[in-house]
């Protein structure tokens, strides 16, 4: 629900270029983002985060989805 909220505020512009960023975090074309992919992909654009944040992040969209 939490996320359908924010994607009904996102402009078309802004849901295309993150499924452009989501494809090119997703190396292994699976429709998920491992922890590795992730931090990966943070890093390739430019964001150094420790472990444990980006286990925070990780965390926190997996409790958003299930709600």
């Amino acid at each position: 629900m939490y996320l359908q909220v924010i994607a009904e505020r996102l402009s078309e512009e802004e849901i295309a270029g993150l499924r452009q960023m989501f494809k090119a975090v997703d190396v292994q074309n699976r429709g998920v983002i491992t922890f590795g992919e992730l931090r990966q992909g943070l890093r390739r654009y430019g964001t150094e985060l420790e472990d444990r944040e980006i286990s925070d992040i990780m965390e926190a969209v997996s409790v958003i989805s299930r709600l």
